[in-house]
């Protein structure tokens, strides 16, 4: 049952709302002025920002930042471009059912044969990896190791690939390698008190090295997941093939700064390099509505280089600090390709520059940061044909 005072307030809100009605209606056909003055402004224009015409002059610059490589799908090595990429990776020995034999040494490791799987080329692609296999003398974890940190990992270097042993596909490489070096692996997953220890194997090449190769890091399909084939044996009792898995890995990119024309921008992936990109934008009043705002980049098509599988994409972020290169991943546009053009929105960018007064441009960099080494190359704001500068366009809307 509904009250009576509850009937009574729902009829005062309907007479409110019937009286507020009534004055808009009443507003609608009387003298427009009377009834809503100064709520719209009598006129709204959309203009338009560009660059080229509006801040033919723009600041640019490359940089470069240390980013772990920790959570790339893909491993690389090689040597390209002026590239090193060099990896470190170990096996999953924890459920070894041989540990008895092992201890009392009448277990024979036969051979060692690693497997991995090929998933993209940078380089001369028709050319031979000349891998090289390291023993990593000290422990390390994927989720620290920098090109800094790794070379006193190795030493002494001495390639522990058993010769004549690799063979390498499009779609496979193996290779065996010392069973001493595995030896000392499985005896270290057998006891914590010999002395052994487990830190896996270095993949790197040889200096006369023309391409980078990426192996397929963890994978759900047994064939593509990097793994080790053991043969074991004890004599006059059984001869057994056991597989293991890859437990762990990571890899760094070495490389100067590429050898292109003075004054190009690059962003190139795995080393990590950025362009920062900025643009004088004083003249769209500051209490104009952004719509819409959107970044064209033209790629040099001679100096720039990608592999065989990519992210065909740059992003563009807001330049928080361009003196520390801090850039606000959470703030970002992505640009998509067309011909040699990348081209996308940044509108978020753009209003929050305007919001918190902090106008120091965008961080470019390539769609995928650390797999790969793409390097885009793209003409400068200061580039003679001004159709190939860089052009940053703002739609806003303006009460007149």
């Amino acid at each position: 049952m509904i009250s009576l005072s509850r009937i009574f307030k729902i009829r005062i809100v309907l007479s409110v709302l019937m009286l507020a009605a009534g004055v808009l209606i009443s507003g609608c056909s009387e003298d427009p002025s009377s009834v809503g003055s100064g709520i719209l402004p009598d006129k709204i224009s959309i203009k338009e920002y560009n660059s080229a015409v509006d801040a033919p002059v723009a600041q640019s610059a490359n940089f470069s930042k240390v980013l772990s490589l920790n959570n790339a799908g893909i491993f690389l090595v090689g040597r390209s471009e002026g590239v090193n990429a060099t990896s470190l990776i170990r096996f999953d020995f924890s459920v070894f059912p041989y540990k008895t034999d092992l201890l009392n040494d009448s277990l024979t490791i036969l051979s060692a044969q690693v497997r991995l799987t090929p998933f993209y080329n940078f380089g001369d692609t028709a050319s031979t990896l000349p891998l090289e296999v390291y023993k990593v003398y000290n422990n390390w974890s994927s989720g620290t190791i920098t090109a800094d940190s790794a070379g006193e990992l190795v030493a002494p270097r001495i390639d522990r690939i058993v010769s004549g042993s690799r063979e390498f596909y499009d779609s496979l490489y193996k290779f065996k390698i010392s069973t001493d070096l595995v030896k000392e692996w499985l005896m270290a997953a057998s006891s914590d008190t010999l002395g052994y220890v487990d830190n896996g194997i270095m993949l790197s090449s040889a200096g006369n090295a023309s391409k980078i190769v990426g192996f397929r890091s963890f994978s759900g399909d047994p064939n593509i997941i990097p793994s080790i084939e053991l043969i074991l044996q004890k004599p006059g009792s059984y001869t057994d093939t056991v597989v293991y898995n890859l437990l762990e890995d990571i890899h760094y990119v070495e490389g100067a700064a590429p050898s292109i024309p003075a004054g190009r921008l690059f962003t190139r992936s795995g080393t990590v390099d950025f362009t920062s990109l900025a643009f004088d934008i004083s003249s769209v009043p500051a209490t104009a509505s952004i719509n819409k705002a959107t970044l064209t980049l033209h790629i040099d098509s001679l100096n720039s280089r990608w592999g065989d599988e990519y992210n065909d994409a740059l992003v563009a972020f807001f330049m928080s600090d361009s003196i520390s290169k801090t850039y606000e991943s959470i703030t970002s546009g992505k640009l998509t390709r067309s011909g040699w053009t990348f081209s996308g929105e940044v509108t978020s960018i753009i209003t929050r520059m305007r919001f918190q007064k902090n106008n120091q441009g965008f961080a470019i960099s390539p769609g995928s940061q650390i797999e790969g080494v793409e390097r885009f190359v793209f003409y400068p704001p200061t580039h003679p044909d001004t159709t190939l500068r860089p052009v940053l366009k703002i739609y806003y809307s303006e009460a007149e």
